[in-house]
């Protein structure tokens, strides 16, 4: 009895070691390169200086998410029967890797329509360390941290001219204001602003 039930957990701890070798497999790191990476990601994900896994995934969120839930599934297969080995270390690393991508692409899409460039520029930043690749949701991010940094300071400044000018009874800081407006090419249509910060 006690051969039979070494023999089944044996047999399930190569299952779910072949399991998260085939996940690990499908990440394209090879080992040599997965060495490389684990050893500069184990402090730091920005230390990667290779391919990000979405670039490896062929740009979609929902393919590096799926390979995500595999491997999170699979290492808490290896947790329930006791397995840990260097492959289940190397798995939660990669694991985490993608789970931090995927959180910052998602991050990314959700600010598209954002007014805080605060949130804007740590996404950004965040993307820079991890290398993610520039895809639409980026470059629209990107053009809108640009056009923040024009708009809401005139948008602040109009804010504080009309309540300058009501108090002076004068129009002079209503026309500072729109000199700025002027410079920054924004005078000759609504369509150039920023839709919320109108």
């Amino acid at each position: 009895m006690r051969g039979r039930l070494a023999r089944i957990k044996v047999q399930s701890l190569l299952n779910v070691s072949r399991e998260i070798k085939r996940h690990m497999s499908d990440t394209g790191l090879g080992q040599s390169e997965r060495r490389k990476f684990l050893r500069s990601g184990s402090r730091r994900f920005s230390q990667w200086n290779g391919d990000s896994m979405l670039e490896r995934c062929g740009g979609s969120v929902e393919a590096e998410e799926k390979l995500a839930e595999n491997l999170s599934a699979a290492l808490e297969r290896a947790d329930s029967i006791g397995l840990r080995n260097v492959d289940t270390q190397d798995a939660r690393k990669v694991q985490r890797w993608l789970e931090l991508e995927v959180a910052t692409m998602k991050e990314a899409a959700s600010l598209k329509s954002s007014i805080d460039p605060v949130a804007m520029g740590k996404v950004l930043a965040r993307i820079r360390s991890l290398s993610l690749p520039t895809t639409s949701d980026v470059v629209v991010l990107i053009d809108r941290e640009v056009r923040l940094g024009v708009q809401l300071p005139l948008q602040t400044a109009m804010a504080l001219a009309l309540v300058k000018s009501k108090e002076t009874q004068s129009i002079e800081p209503l026309k500072v204001v729109m000199r700025d407006v002027e410079d920054a090419d924004l005078h000759r249509s609504a369509e150039d602003w920023l839709p919320q910060l109108e």
